[in-house]
This record gives structure tokens, sequence and C-alpha cells, in this order.
């Protein structure tokens, strides 16, 4: 018995069928962001949350003779209130646009990034109304 040949046409060895690599995933650095903003003005807002007493005795005191002693404290607590609600505020608003290109780009990823960060966000935003309001209150009783 002889072992067939191959008509002359084809070759003995296959070429290799090669396919182009899948689309690589786009990073989403909006959602990226958010969180990190995110994380920084949650750990920004609770560390220097006992730092705002300064600011609740200066405005409750009623006619200072003199300048109040913790009136720096005071001014420096509502400059740090800033920006922990302005990082905060910066933080939702790349969130919803992470979110939103997470979820328009089918090989977008980045999802869930986006909602933590989303979270961390209204958390501070929570926390810098809730620290206005108790010192307009505060300051409307004069307590």
């Amino acid at each position: 018995m002889s072992i067939p040949t191959p008509p002359p046409s084809e070759s003995m060895y296959a070429t290799p069928e090669f396919s182009p690599p899948p689309p690589a995933n786009e990073t989403n650095g909006r959602a990226i962001a958010s969180l990190i903003l995110g994380i920084i003005s949650l750990g920004w807002l609770i560390f220097f949350a006992g730092l705002g007493r300064g600011a609740y005795i200066v405005a409750t005191r009623r006619h200072a003779p003199s300048p109040h002693p913790l009136a720096a404290a005071a001014i420096v607590d509502l400059i740090l209130l800033a920006i922990g609600g302005i990082a905060a505020l910066i933080s939702v608003i790349l969130g919803h646009q992470g979110l939103r290109f997470a979820h328009r780009s089918p090989t977008a990823e980045g999802r869930g990034v986006a909602i933590t960060g989303l979270v961390f966000g209204y958390a501070s935003v929570a926390i810098v109304v809730a620290r206005v309001v108790i010192l307009v209150t505060l300051i409307a009783l004069g307590a």
C-alpha cells in the first residue's frame, strides 16, 4: 500500500487562520476619578468633622467684646467644609458621566466603579448639608 499524496494545488502544511484580537475594553477615566474624589472627600469630611466645634462656639456667642480665640478655627473649619463639599460635588458629576459612558459603550468598563464613586460623593454631600444645617440652626437659636 502506498501513502496517498495530496493534490498538487494543496499544500501539505495548512496555513493557520489568524483572526484579529478582540477589541480592548475602554478605560472609564471619569468613573475612576469619581471614585478617587469620593474617597478623598468622604475621608476629608470625616477626619475634619471634629474640628467644627470652633465654628459652632463662635457662631453662637453673642456680643463678644473681643475676638474669640476660636475665630480662626471657625474660618479654617468653613474652608475645610467648602473644600470637602466641592470635591463631593465633582465626584457626583464625574460619577454620573462615568455611569453614562459605561452604559453607552459596549466595551467600556467601570460601571461598578462609577456607582461606588456616586455613593461616596452623595454621602459626602449629605455630611456637608448636615453640618451646614446644624450650624445654621445653632446660629438661629443662639444656643
